[in-house]
């Protein structure tokens, strides 16, 4: 079931009868207002509204019969029932809400549950109505709070309960009045003057002093009489919606059983007596109507709603008139039901619909539109050629084809003193002039002149010869008295002295051009400008009839046109002239200078097509996309649109004047805008921008958890942010400024109050942004947001000390191992200096002993003593050889493979020379690139060298083969030839043995093999 929040008068009657409406109660609205409409489309989750609400902080609460919702001027939060959670809203729709005194939002639903929503925590907390069970179900009429800040809640045949604060719940016991005899209080409403409450009952009307704690007596009180006499005498349920306005007058609605239907009724204080307003509002409602509420704006304008009812009062006529107009039309379906209207911090109205939500501000809509029509009514909605504003005060206006429409001052259609309607209506008249001797002057369709003698009130018509039957689109009166005309075809035609009598002679063909003529203008000095749509603008001397300038897009240095349609020409001052040419031209005579006004400055359009000034010194512009307004010298530029009273789609400008009252009246396509400047009120106040929404890479994060936290905090792949901002005006939006510290350098504008910026870099920002009103005033202070875009860990400052720890223990561990290597490849150098000393102590123990032997053998065994001499010698050469190989082995240039493979040859030359043996060294490229240690390759070498000499010297090889080969990470040395060793002689087994130890020293395998045919000596050695 639909529920209806505020008090309906049909739950008081058995029937609906409609009440006839007679046809003579007709009323037509006396302001067309226009109305922007929200619905789904925009974000509604029910076009069902019933009622709207603002809280401090100025966002919209609006109840819908699918929920509640949150709105900022663009985004909506949506709060509705969660099964799983009992913080959430109940199931059923809302039906009213009330922002309380003490910043509480009430929410009423559709079967009778209230509680307070928590606007910052959006938690719902019930609250009781503690009533008598039998009543519980009734549904509850009114919901309502007090100025006094005192909530209480009709219930249907229940009556008042009131909140309890301290118990908080509704209860009879806390109602302010009491029990009126045996009955309860059906509607209350305080006296904002004197404190006491008007009360309704089925006993009637009354006045509860509170101070006597007592009805006021009803006998010689004309107020109460007079009410309760209507009460009985229209058998008539009510009254209720009693409400005060600021003028102390007292309005409630009734419904009479008499008529069947509602009465609005009001009580003025002044005059002490009661006035019905039931035709004005019945003919305002043209048919069946309810009411659902009066709304009291805070400038004293008084509204009514309801089902099939939307009026206002008009002060003037003292009646009220429907306010529904096409602007509603073009919105949607026309509404059936306004349930409730409310009016907002800023003087908008919300008006909650069956079908949408509606706001509008009258007061800030000081652009009237009105359609052009005659006496008959019948409105014409076509583009209008031109207006004229006579010396009498009149206006004309004419539509092509359809002729003139003549209005008086406020715009009322009269009957034309020129033309009268009936031969006017198929008409085309495309210009005209009010001469300075009254005459009125008109270029017709086809090359016709009319002219409206005044002295004599006749009507001329005539076709000259000069004009060649082509249309006259505009016409001009100079300063000496003659007449100008500019034809579609681009004749300029002057009628010398306008003697129109001597159509032969005085109508002269000034120029022709290849283009039409669009604008005939006079300036101060009599100079005729002609501006056309393909040759640019003419300046004509109307004493000579010459051309004085001729202003095109090809015209050298500083008097280019940028365009050469040119529509229309104002001179501003004595030198100044403004010029409608793509965008808007100023130029400078004097100074011999042509600026111009586009886009890229800041105008809202190039498409310029009309000029106008105010009494204020402000330059109005018509264009193909609205009005709009300015100054030369500020870059501000003010355009206007539905919020301002321009109705839905009636923005295409086509001409424009000031009026001598100093109203601007422009002509559109379908037609008439009136402006009244001085109804402008710029805002003097502009409010801080505040954060509407937050996007990383298109995901939204909770704005109400940012404004939280004193900064947000980002990852450094969270670095692309959409952030939107919200001034919680609702009309007449400011412009939003907004920089970023650390990436702007100067304020940019957000479009559509949104700011973007991607991929930022790591670091701390601050984002800040200001509004600026019409006024040109700025917020007093800015929205500021501190965002930190963390870094990846690899760009952290631990990572980074970090990192110098490792690369100084990477050097230190390097430089460890080479201080290792160094003393290592020391040690190897000290223990072959070792070995070589006891090889040399050795050897020279052995020569010291042989030399004994043989001094002692010299006399008596000369044979024996040679032969221990030539040992001598053998012993004193390995020494030297042994020597040799130790300085090689410790001299740390030979610390490679390939010099150790040139000391493999050497050795083997020495042998070859030594012993006239044939050798044969067969080596592996890539044994030439091995890197071994020095320990390796000292034991390589001795061991090459011992077994060679096993094989050469000791075994008497002619013919050896050596194969140094790599396979895999060991080095095989390969030594063969085709001797036996003697094992017996000691210096084989000595060599043997060495061999031996120095393969286990570089933890080799050696291999000795020998036979009587061949001997064969295989080292693996490991490279590592």
């Amino acid at each position: 079931m639909k529920y209806y929040p505020v008090f309906t008068l049909r739950y008081f009657i058995l029937f609906f009868l409609a009440a006839l409406i007679s046809s003579e109660a007709t009323s037509q609205s006396f302001h067309r207002y226009s109305f922007n409409r929200i619905s789904r489309a925009n974000g509604l989750v029910s076009d069902d509204v019933t009622a709207v609400a603002q809280d401090s902080s100025g966002f919209i609460w609006i109840s819908t019969s699918n929920g509640l919702q949150r709105y900022d001027g663009k985004r909506f939060r949506t709060f509705q029932h969660n099964p799983d959670d009992s913080s959430t809203l109940p199931p059923e729709g809302i039906g009213q809400i009330i922002y309380d005194r003490k910043f509480r939002l009430w929410v009423l639903t559709s079967a009778n549950k209230i509680g307070i929503f928590d606007t910052k925590h959006f938690v719902f907390r019930r609250v009781n109505i503690n009533i008598e069970p039998e009543f519980r179900n009734n549904q509850i009429l009114t919901f309502k709070e007090e100025p006094d800040g005192q909530i209480f809640l009709l219930v249907h045949k229940y009556g008042l309960v009131s909140l309890d604060e301290k118990n908080l719940q509704f209860t009879r016991e806390a109602n302010p009045i009491p029990m009126l005899g045996k009955n309860f209080p059906q509607f209350i409403s305080r006296d904002n003057t004197t404190g006491d409450y008007f009360v309704t009952s089925v006993e009637g009307f009354d006045v509860f002093n509170k101070k006597s704690d007592s009805l006021i007596t009803r006998e010689g009180n004309s107020f109460l009489s007079e009410i309760n006499s209507i009460l009985r005498n229209e058998n008539a349920f009510g009254p209720v919606n009693i409400t005060q306005d600021h003028k102390g007058r007292i309005w409630l609605n009734i419904w009479s059983n008499k008529r069947s239907g509602p009465d609005l009724l009001c009580y003025d204080t002044a005059v002490k007596k009661w006035h019905s307003y039931a035709n004005s509002v019945s003919a305002s409602a043209k048919g069946y109507h309810e009411f659902r509420g009066i709304l009291i704006q805070k400038n004293g304008d008084i509204w009514i709603y309801g089902t099939n009812l939307f009026a206002k009062l008009n002060n003037e006529t003292n009646a009220f008139e429907d306010v529904r107009n096409e602007a509603l039309q073009s919105l949607s379906v026309p509404f059936e039901m306004i349930y409730h209207m409310y009016e907002d911090k800023d003087e908008n109205i919300w008006a909650s619909a069956n079908n949408g939500l509606y706001i509008f501000n009258p007061e800030k809509q000081f652009i009237s539109t009105f359609s052009n029509k005659r006496k008959d009514g019948v409105e014409q909605h076509f583009p209008v050629d031109f207006i004229l504003e006579t010396k009498s005060g009149n206006i004309f206006t004419s539509i092509w084809g359809l002729g003139l429409f003549t209005y008086d001052n406020k715009f009322k259609p009269i009957e034309s003193p020129i033309l009268p309607d009936k031969a006017n209506i198929a008409l085309s008249v495309w210009d005209m002039v009010e001469r300075k001797n009254g005459d009125f002057w008109m270029g017709i369709q086809g090359g016709s002149i009319y002219i409206f003698e005044k002295k004599i009130n006749k009507l001329h018509q005539f076709k000259p010869r000069a004009v060649e039957d082509h249309t006259i689109r505009q016409v001009c009166e100079d300063s000496s008295g003659s007449m100008w005309f500019g034809t579609q075809s681009g004749l300029l035609v002057k009628c010398v002295n306008s003697d129109w009598r001597d159509s032969t002679n005085s109508f002269k063909l000034i120029m022709r051009m290849n283009a039409h003529v669009i604008k005939l203008y006079t300036d101060s000095k009599g100079r005729i400008w002609v501006g056309t749509d393909r040759d640019g603008l003419y300046v004509i001397d109307s004493q000579t009839d010459k051309v004085i300038e001729h202003f095109t897009d090809l015209e050298p240095g500083n008097l280019r046109l940028p365009g050469i349609y040119v529509s229309d020409i104002l001179q501003y001052q004595d030198s100044l002239f403004l010029i409608a040419s793509s965008g808007l031209c100023v130029l400078n005579l004097e100074r011999r200078k042509m600026d111009r006004i586009s886009v890229a400055d800041g105008l809202p359009s190039n498409d310029i097509v009309c000029i106008t000034t105010d009494h204020l010194g402000n330059i109005w512009l018509g264009s193909q996309s609205g009005p709009y307004r300015m100054r030369l010298g500020s870059k501000m530029y003010y355009t206007f649109g539905a919020e301002d009273g321009i109705v839905f789609g009636r923005r295409k400008i086509a001409e424009v004047t000031t009026l001598k009252d100093g109203r601007i009246v422009f002509g559109t396509s379908s037609d008439l805008l009136i402006v009244h400047p001085d109804k402008i009120k710029l805002p003097d106040f502009a409010p801080v921008p505040q954060l509407s929404d937050f996007k990383v890479f298109d995901k939204r994060r909770s704005v109400d958890s940012i404004l939280n936290n004193e900064r947000i905090v980002l990852a450094y792949n969270e670095n692309s942010l959409t952030i939107d901002f919200t001034t919680y005006t609702y009309s007449n939006n400011p412009v939003v400024m907004y920089m970023m510290e650390g990436v702007d350098k100067t304020w940019k504008q957000a479009i559509q109050n949104e700011v973007s910026y991607s991929y930022l870099a790591p670091g701390n920002y601050l984002l800040k942004a200001k509004s600026i009103v019409a006024s040109g005033k700025e917020s007093d202070r800015y929205f500021e947001m501190w965002i930190e875009i963390e870094p990846p860990f690899w760009r952290t400052w631990w990572f980074y000390f970090l990192l110098i720890l490792v690369g100084i223990t990477i050097l230190y561990l390097l430089d460890l191992e080479r201080m290792n290597k160094l003393r290592s490849n020391q040690q190897l150098r000290t223990d072959i200096a070792l070995n070589l000393h006891d090889e040399v102590n050795s050897s020279l123990n052995n020569i010291n002993l042989l030399s004994e032997m043989a001094l002692r053998k010299a006399d008596t065994h000369t044979e024996r003593s040679k032969e221990l001499i030539v040992q001598i010698r053998q012993q004193s050469n390995d020494l030297i050889i042994a020597m040799d190989d130790m300085l090689w082995s410790i001299d740390p240039e030979n610390d490679s493979m390939d010099k150790t493979l040139l000391r493999m040859n050497e050795f083997i030359d020495a042998l070859k020379a030594r012993h006239d043996a044939k050798i044969t060294l067969n080596i592996d490229p890539d044994v030439v690139q091995l890197k071994p240690d020095m320990k390796i390759r000292h034991g390589i070498f001795t061991i090459f060298k011992d077994g060679l000499r096993l094989i050469c010297q000791l075994g008497g090889g002619r013919d050896s083969i050596i194969n140094l080969n790599l396979d895999k990470n060991k080095l095989m040395i390969d030594m063969a030839d085709k001797v036996k060793l003697n094992l017996a002689d000691l210096n084989v087994t000595k060599y043997l043995e060495n061999i031996r130890v120095h393969a286990d020293q570089i933890k080799a395998d050696v291999d000795i093999q020998t036979d009587k045919d061949s001997t064969r000596i295989v080292l693996n050695a490991p490279l590592s």
